[in-house]
């Protein structure tokens, strides 16, 4: 049997002063994920968040010739009650998040193979051997998006991998 956690994932907000960004935690955001299967899609998180326009778009230029809000894309993650979980961080600020926080959903398969020996006559044998990866075809859970920018749900998995794959040996020994 084959077990392996989940590789570590950093939740993306806009580019700051590092790679892709990291936001700011402002709220009670949990830093472990079970996956839960809904009827399309699964949820990695324990609740629904949804987005709202980041609160930083509200400082952005709204007057004369140059309304500048209106190009403000950035969101923010709001739990069930309406509070502002994450944020994306201040222009040219670290997030307080920080990288790779999460890990992703882990993985589990059973691998398995059968041998048989028959002697054919005195000096001679043959073996029949059957290896199997993912005995059960177990579907694995992708990653789930953690783009706080992103359309999609925040926490939702889209993705399933791992099939199931069989391998025959044939040998005669003389």
């Amino acid at each position: 049997m084959n077990v392996s956690t989940g590789a570590p994932m950093s939740v993306s907000a806009t580019n700051t002063i590092n790679r892709t960004g990291t936001p700011d935690i402002v709220g009670d955001f949990p830093r472990k994920g079970q996956v839960v299967w809904g009827t399309q899609v699964g949820q990695y998180f324990d609740q629904q968040y949804t987005k709202i326009q980041d609160p930083s778009c509200a400082g952005v230029a709204t007057g004369g010739v140059a309304n500048l809000r209106s190009f403000c894309t950035n969101l923010a993650l709001v739990d069930a009650n309406g509070n502002i979980v994450l944020q994306n961080a201040a222009p040219g600020q670290l997030g307080t998040l920080g990288l790779n926080p999460l890990y992703g959903p882990g993985r589990w398969e059973v691998d398995a193979n059968i041998q048989k020996s028959f002697r054919t006559s005195e000096s001679t044998k043959l073996t029949v051997r059957v290896d199997s990866n993912n005995v059960f075809n177990h579907p694995n859970a992708g990653n789930p998006n953690v783009n706080l920018n992103s359309a999609n749900n925040f926490g939702e998995i889209t993705t399933k991998t791992g099939n199931r794959s069989l391998a025959a040996q044939l040998r005669f020994e003389f």
